[in-house]
């Protein structure tokens, strides 16, 4: 007896009993055992939950005794649990197995590789006569000489050995060895390999019997050094050093950065982020990034931030200094040192200073009393209590310094 399912069937078979004449042809061509003989009954019975739609019994079916249809069954709307999806889970969480489709995919996702667009004039001048003049796509990764020289037969003599030739300007993007299958490797490195492109083997290492794409692969060394080791290293054209990525576990870019600025400060980090709210820009230039970039940024883009920050030292997308603009004016706002008076603010340094009330009287000229109303303003406006408050919260906003040298307080100040 098999395992009870919680799955309705996709299909209901219906029999015309007046017109089956219960030879048995329907059970003998499924293979699915959706037919079979009662011999009790004397008739032709059916279990509706094998049928999978193929409809080879309706075909064979001598006196079209038999339709076919879907289930009307309908499920809660959902726009992400779709029915197809709920029931696919279920049917996974019933038999153990993964559900395969023979070709394509079966839920009707948009194929993204089938709608890209390549735009050649970002890495050539596009051809005069495209359908007979051909063009040079030939891309190379590295620095560029200053200038290239070519001997009198017109053969090039300047050294380009540093330099990753593509002949193809499109690289396969990282998918790690344990995320993907061993064939899913072995068919990027061979196509890499056939296009004259790279291919990267993501953080989950590199299989040995893959090294002899070695000129075409480029290899991930990430935080976790899983499958990093000197063979690893010697058999990539590439290295490429993860420092950290924001959205997953580990101490993230930000702290990264934190770190690296602290160890080495000659170092300058360029940030090439998918986020860009406010509070993640603040955080990664509070942390000692010399530049931000968002993801969405064109390639032309990303070229000058690494310019900038290579000449000058930093540099900000235009969409990263206006949130900082904005983050400096809405701190200002907060900040309750705003509230107060210009002469508030005299007063408040004065105190921090040292000087009792009768002396800011003094310098002001008011009375005390006058000045002691201010105080009084100063400590409701700042939220503080006691003199020792004003003076730190002074200090700490850089109206006096912590080096200067105290004025002998006064008495009868409180």
């Amino acid at each position: 007896m098999g395992v009870k399912t919680y799955l309705a069937p996709k299909f209901i078979v219906e029999r015309d009993q007046a017109r089956c004449i219960r030879c048995e042809v329907c059970a003998n061509q499924c293979s699915f055992e959706s037919h079979y003989y009662d011999a009790e009954d004397n008739e032709m019975k059916i279990r509706p939950g094998n049928c999978v739609g193929c409809h080879r019994c309706v075909t064979f079916c001598p006196t079209g005794a038999l339709t076919v249809r879907k289930n009307p069954l309908e499920y809660r709307d959902n726009y992400n649990w779709r029915p197809e999806y709920i029931e696919d889970i279920i049917k996974q969480a019933e038999t153990g197995g993964v559900l395969l489709t023979g070709m394509g995919d079966d839920k009707g996702q948009r194929i993204y590789w089938d709608h890209l667009v390549i735009n050649a004039s970002q890495v050539t001048n596009p051809s005069i006569d495209p359908l007979r003049e051909p063009m040079e796509l030939t891309t190379y990764l590295g620095r560029k000489p200053d200038q290239v020289e070519l001997d009198a037969d017109g053969n090039l003599k300047t050294d380009l050995s540093g330099l990753v030739k593509l002949d193809t300007p499109i690289m396969f993007a990282a998918m790690s060895y344990g995320a993907v299958s061993l064939n899913v490797h072995r068919s990027l490195a061979r196509a890499a390999t056939e296009m004259g492109t790279l291919w990267n083997t993501g953080e989950g290492g590199l299989h040995p019997s893959l090294y002899q794409y070695g000129k075409n692969t480029t290899v991930q060394v990430a935080s976790g050094r899983f499958g990093v080791h000197p063979e690893y290293l010697d058999a990539a054209r590439i290295i490429e050093i993860k420092i950290g990525q924001g959205a997953k576990p580990g101490i993230g870019g930000i702290e990264a950065t934190r770190r690296i600025v602290r160890k080495i400060p000659k170092a300058k980090v360029l940030i090439l982020a998918e986020y860009s709210n406010r509070e993640y820009i603040i955080s990664a230039i509070k942390a000692g990034a010399a530049a931000y970039v968002p993801k969405k940024a064109v390639g032309s883009e990303l070229i000058s931030a690494v310019r900038s920050v290579h000449q000058a030292g930093s540099f900000l997308y235009p969409s990263a200094a206006v949130q900082i603009i904005k983050e400096y004016l809405h701190s200002a706002e907060e900040d309750p040192y705003q509230r107060l008076t210009a002469k508030e603010k005299d007063i408040l340094r004065l105190l921090a200073e040292g000087h009792t009330s009768r002396e800011i009287a003094d310098l002001l000229g008011v009375s005390p009393k006058t000045v002691n109303g201010h105080r009084m303003e100063i400590r409701k406006k700042l939220d503080l209590s006691s003199r020792a408050d004003l003076v730190k919260y002074a200090i700490r906003h850089g109206l006096v310094s912590m080096d200067a040298e105290p004025l002998p307080r006064g008495s009868g100040d409180a």
